[in-house]
């Protein structure tokens, strides 16, 4: 059964919250969403219950103010049954302290994470969600954090690893809807508290390798919160001892070989780990690995490729913020936000700290230009957690969404500047490196205020623009319908590799349209402890054909592909090409 905590307080009215904000934020919004025009024939509309998802989202919360609360959790956007839907998977906390008494609230339910099952269109349109938790044996282990898959046995299909309070969670797709927990056989069981999650191949032997980000140390046997005017809530994150992260190199055999020392990621002093992504920041070949850290600098590490990374994310500009600061970083995202051919970087921090966008100039060197964007001073009131860039109204240009929630459930007692529940937030991308909040311009649901974590990001009702979950802490999931964004062209690819990386993890792709470049790649994982979409998808507003597109594969072979069909998705195999396109979708 649903497992809700209880409301500790009552918070400040959403309308409080608008009017202390101001422009930076909106205005007129309401706890349910304040009804707005649509612009541009684009709404997000909230469909989580009548698609079926009966979840309520647990941080253990019972008035420890432990600062594990405060992390969870993600959500996981994949197809594990390869029926050609997304289906979603929903990360939960536990009852704290792990293995105590129970608090009054958890007596009489078994939070657990949730796994649904995509059944495709209902009578209503939405898309079926039927819950297969106990049937697939997906329900975690421990107080869950964040997700992602990976196909890390090159048997086709893909495989789910949760980040958790120790020790982190391996599932094996058997491949007929079940998984199987093969966390201690594989080797992978680590008992540091991990957080984000992601895959990646390493050393370009096909085989998919493991980094998780790990977070702290934390005494439940003593709660400790601390307090400003007498009001107790949750410490900083510098108050608790960091953990080093973990990477495990894939053993081609089923099992992982810890080098978390004789890789070097382990040669710096410990942050405390949030999100993290695989990309080839400098194309050579070889993933380098960013890791968002919660207080301490960024790291990114660059791919030495003999199993070894270098940290060099101070020189290449991405550890501070533009003031040479320290940040409370979350989630982050890639993307070429300029269409220069690189890989650009956002990284979302803390209430009152600048979100960076960090452009990349080449030769692993970024500059921040997240104030000249538009998207710093526009995010700066807030607690931003999972990012993405994406094409919502294809036009061609890639807009950006944040999800976002402050942590601290009693913030407004002592800051007037802020409230615990949040909107999510919405920017355009204007085409000259700008962009301008849209947040109330796409119907009432991104407005509706709760406190945010982990959004995946993905096309789950396969009508061809990209949907939203996104988890609410102590609160239901928002399964977020694009309505409206195939209203123009579109094309979406999901690359098959050769074995063993099947589902070509790493693979970088260079399309062209019109007047628009861009770059993307096949990543694991996204945003803060979520998994996205591993199909690419791009808005091609009135481009009726792509005029070129180049696939570099993970094992380093490159295709011109030819005979894409838009508003499709086209399935291209390596050697084949196009080997498939889905059925055309009715334009809207």
């Amino acid at each position: 059964m649903s497992c809700r905590t209880p409301r500790l307080r009552l918070f400040l009215s959403a309308q409080v919250l608008w009017a202390l904000l101001g422009a930076s934020c909106g205005k007129g919004g309401t706890e349910k969403g304040a009804t707005s025009g649509v612009v541009g024939g684009v709404e997000f509309v909230e469909r989580s219950r009548e698609a079926g998802i009966d979840f309520w989202h647990t941080d253990g919360s019972f008035g420890g103010y432990f600062i594990t609360e405060t992390l969870a959790s993600g959500v996981g956007l994949f197809d594990y049954d390869a029926d050609g839907d997304l289906d979603v998977y929903l990360v939960n906390g536990r009852p704290l302290p792990p293995g105590g008494k129970p608090a009054e609230w958890a007596k009489n339910c078994t939070p657990t994470n949730k796994f649904y099952r995509n059944d495709g269109p209902g009578p209503n349109g939405v898309s079926k969600l039927t819950e297969v938790t106990q049937q697939a044996g997906v329900p975690g282990t421990a107080f869950g954090v964040g997700c992602c898959v990976g196909d890390y046995d090159a048997d086709g299909d893909l495989d789910l690893f949760i980040a958790q309070l120790g020790p982190d969670v391996l599932y094996r797709n058997n491949g007929d809807g079940t998984f199987t927990d093969v966390t201690k056989e594989a080797g992978v069981g680590d008992p540091l508290y991990g957080a984000c999650c992601a895959f990646g191949d390493i050393n370009r032997d096909g085989y998919l390798d493991l980094y998780v980000s790990n977070y702290c140390v934390e005494d439940f046997a003593k709660p400790d919160p601390c307090t400003t005017n007498n009001i107790p809530h949750y410490c900083s994150p510098p108050t608790y001892q960091e953990v080093p992260d973990s990477l495990f190199v894939n053993n081609k055999d089923g099992t992982f070989k810890d080098i978390s020392v004789s890789s070097g990621i382990r040669s710096v002093p410990p942050g405390q780990g949030l999100g993290v992504r695989f990309c080839d920041f400098d194309d050579d070949g070889y993933q380098d690995i960013l890791v968002a850290n919660d207080g301490s600098e960024n790291f990114l590490w660059h791919n030495q490729k003999n199993l070894t990374f270098k940290h060099v994310g101070v020189e290449a500009g991405v550890s501070l913020d533009m003031n040479g600061d320290e940040m409370g970083n979350m989630g982050i995202d890639i993307a070429d936000v300029n269409e220069d051919g690189l890989f650009d970087i956002i990284v979302l921090p803390y209430q009152k700290q600048a979100t960076p966008l960090f452009l990349n100039q080449g030769n692993m060197r970024f500059i921040d230009a997240g104030m000249r964007s538009g998207v710093a001073t526009n995010t700066l009131p807030l607690v931003k957690w999972s990012p993405k860039f994406f094409d919502y109204d294809h036009d061609g240009i890639l807009d950006l969404f944040t999800t976002n929630g402050h942590l601290e459930d009693r913030i407004d007692e002592y800051d007037q500047s802020s409230t615990y529940k949040q909107p999510c937030q919405l920017f355009k991308g204007l085409g000259d490196g700008t962009f301008t909040e849209m947040t109330e311009k796409v119907g009432p649901a991104l407005q509706n205020m709760q406190s945010h974590r982990g959004g995946a990001y993905g096309d789950i009702d396969n009508d061809g623009d990209i949907d939203v979950v996104v988890c609410v802490s102590r609160g239901r999931p928002k399964l977020l319908i694009n309505e409206g964004g195939n209203r123009r062209n579109w094309i979406q690819l999901q690359l098959v590799g050769k074995a063993p990386n099947l589902f070509a993890f790493g693979a970088k792709v260079w399309i062209k349209y019109g007047t628009h470049r861009h770059v993307d790649e096949v990543r694991s994982g996204g945003g803060y402890a979520s998994q996205n979409d591993l199909r690419l998808h791009y808005g091609l507003g009135d481009a009726t054909s792509v005029d070129s597109l180049e696939v570099r594969w993970p094992d380093f072979t490159v295709e011109k592909i030819t005979g894409l069909v838009i508003n499709r998705v086209n399935r291209i195999v390596q050697g084949k090409g196009v080997a498939e396109s889905g059925k055309p979708v009715a334009m809207k």
